[in-house]
C-alpha cells in the first residue's frame, strides 16, 4: 500500500470516528435536556463539538510533518499549514512535489 492511501485510509478513519462521537453526544444530551438532568452537559458538548473536528486537521498535520520531513524539510511549517488549512495543504504539498520533480527531470540529461 503507497503512503498517500494509507494516508486517505487514516484520514477517512479520523473523519468518521469524530462524526460518530459527535453523533453520540449529541444524541446523549437531547435525551438528557429532556430528562432535565444535563446541567453541564451543553459546555461539554459545545467544547467536544469545537475540538472533534479538529482531528482531521491534526491527522492532516502530522502527516505533511512525517512527508516533508522525510521529502524536503520545512517539517514545522508544512505541519502548521496543514493544522490550519486542512486538506488544501495536503493538496498544495502534493502539487509542489510533483512540480519539483517535473522540473528536476527536464533539468537533469537523460544520456
Amino acid at each position: 500500500m503507497k503512503r498517500y492511501e494509507k494516508f486517505i485510509l487514516i484520514y477517512i478513519g479520523a473523519v468518521i470516528l469524530s462524526r460518530i462521537i459527535i453523533f453520540v453526544l449529541d444524541a446523549n444530551f437531547t435525551r438528557s435536556e429532556i430528562s432535565d438532568s444535563g446541567a453541564l452537559g451543553y459546555p461539554v458538548l459545545h467544547v467536544m463539538r469545537t475540538i472533534l473536528p479538529s482531528i482531521s486537521n491534526l491527522v492532516i498535520a502530522v502527516w505533511l510533518y512525517v512527508e516533508s520531513s522525510r521529502r524536503v524539510g520545512g517539517a514545522c511549517i508544512w505541519a502548521a499549514f496543514g493544522l490550519m488549512t486542512g486538506l488544501l495543504g495536503v493538496c498544495v504539498f502534493y502539487v509542489l512535489q510533483i512540480w519539483e520533480n517535473l522540473r528536476n527531470s527536464e533539468e537533469s540529461p537523460d544520456s
